[in-house]
């Protein structure tokens, strides 16, 4: 497994899932002129349940669609794609009801449970056809796909938001529009629901499937508990206005988990493909050394950047949370470090061992975020998420080690976290005048330092 290659593939996938994300860093502003606290609070809420619901309800099955269709021959693939499909369009259809009647009838005032039901059922099907397209080797749909959903939402946002002042039933109205347009672009391409033949529907290849699948729901639902636990907890103690600052201040760190996301994608496929090659244990142990290098570079260089951006925003109420952004940073890196070295255990099939780390680093959450939120507040759960991500990585890393021989050099990493916190310190305590002298000079280091990965990247993109 070579960085390069890593490198080519990310910046690949990056195009695709940087639009939404980046989406959503540019609209902070607007964020902040016409979205209040309360109903970003409210908006935030509903897709942390999305993001716990989903994998329950679909039994995190996309998950399972690289393993089963990379290297399958056509008629292997229309015997697994009709199988997908049947548990695919079964579980949507029970859902919506399901999920509609609990909304309507939950204590908490949920609003439109129909309509947050099929933005529930749509994420689930939007996961799966993006999977698809990656297994049938359509990335170029998948990345096309992902920019039209960006602009769609950014359209309807404008419409909904900035001139009908909807509110947050904007907000929702404009996220569904978005998934419906990334469903009906891929479909149009691959045309998925073409390839079914109800006649070879195989419910021992779904036993199968799910077999390799459900452990990974859990595993999904556990790292729901380290993001989406302390939401409810900031909702119940705090209250929704607060809960908006905790989800405006963690927009710096979706960046990172974003490029994560996709730098994940790209190694769980390397990983598939190379876990019988000679070598792979030590080119995987020394491309994910580089990769952890890479990303504290890059929150060491987004906190002077986000400092400067919350001076400009500092008569408004999301002000406050600028002392949680470098948390949130170094817990988006951890994250995605434990992500990367999950991967291990999806390319050997021992995906229950990702489960148990990340239930054990969700326990370390849940039980900081119940002592100290009463009196820290929402630096607690910015704590919280913080040691359970470090926990989940230790445990994957002692596991790793012990099927593969993964190791990583921990000094390294250590000293430039050190780094990070110091820069992170001085930073909040000089605020903008620190930042604006430090953030051209830091910039040139770390790109000296990730020079290789960069370069390989403008290569990349320039060929394309």
């Amino acid at each position: 497994m070579e960085i390069n290659r890593i490198a080519k593939k990310t910046i690949l996938y990056g195009i695709g899932n940087f639009s939404s994300k980046f989406l959503g860093f540019v609209l902070l502003p607007l964020y902040a002129l016409y979205v209040p606290s309360n109903d970003l609070g409210f908006y935030d809420l509903t897709q942390t349940m999305i993001g716990l619901l989903t994998p329950l309800l679909f039994l995190a099955i996309w998950e399972s669609i690289l393993k089963f269709l990379i290297g399958r021959d056509d008629n292997d693939r229309v015997q697994i794609v009709s199988t997908l499909v049947f548990f695919l369009v079964s579980i949507s259809i029970f859902g919506f009801i399901i999920l509609s009647i609990f909304l309507y009838f939950l204590k908490y005032d949920f609003r439109w449970p129909a309509l947050i039901s099929f933005m529930l059922i749509t994420q689930g099907l939007v996961y799966s056809w993006q999977y698809f397209a990656r297994a049938f080797g359509e990335n170029k749909i998948y990345v096309i796909s992902s920019i039209i959903g960006s602009v769609t939402n950014f359209i309807f946002f404008i419409l909904f938001i900035i001139l009908n002042n909807t509110g947050v039933l904007g907000l929702l109205l404009a996220l569904i529009f978005s998934q419906l347009s990334i469903l009906l672009i891929i479909e149009l391409k691959i045309r998925i629901l073409c390839k079914v033949n109800l006649r070879l529907i195989n419910l021992n290849i779904l036993k199968n499937i799910l077999k390799y699948s459900i452990p990974l729901t859990f595993n999904l639902v556990a790292i729901w508990m380290i993001t989406g636990f302390g939401r409810l907890m900031i909702i119940r103690n705090l209250g929704e206005d607060a809960n908006g600052i905790f989800s405006f201040s963690s927009r710096f760190s979706l960046m990172i988990l974003m490029i994560g996301s996709v730098l994940s994608m790209a190694v769980i496929e390397e990983a598939i493909l190379t876990i019988n090659t000679q070598n792979h244990n030590s080119n995987f142990s020394k491309s994910v050394q580089s990769i952890f290098s890479l990303f504290i570079h890059l929150i060491i260089a987004m906190i002077p950047l986000s400092i400067i951006f919350y001076s400009l925003i500092d008569q408004t109420e999301y002000y406050s949370g600028i002392i949680l952004v470098p948390i949130l940073l170094l817990y988006a890196v951890i994250t995605t470090m434990s992500s990367i070295v999950g991967s291990i255990f999806q390319a050997i099939s021992r995906t229950k061992y990702q489960m148990i780390s990340t239930l054990v680093g969700s326990v370390g959450t849940v039980l900081f975020s119940l002592l100290f939120i009463d009196r820290f507040g929402l630096i607690a759960i910015a704590y919280g998420q913080l040691i359970g991500s470090i926990i989940m990585l230790f445990i994957r890393c002692l596991y790793a080690f012990k099927f593969t021989g993964f190791i990583l050099k921990w000094f390294p990493i250590i000293m430039n976290v050190i780094f990070y916190i110091l820069i992170a310190f001085i930073s909040l305590n000089q605020k903008t005048q620190f930042s604006y002298i430090i953030i051209l000079p830091l910039y040139i280091v770390i790109f000296f330092r990730e020079r290789k990965f960069f370069l390989s990247s403008i290569k990349f993109v320039f060929r394309k």
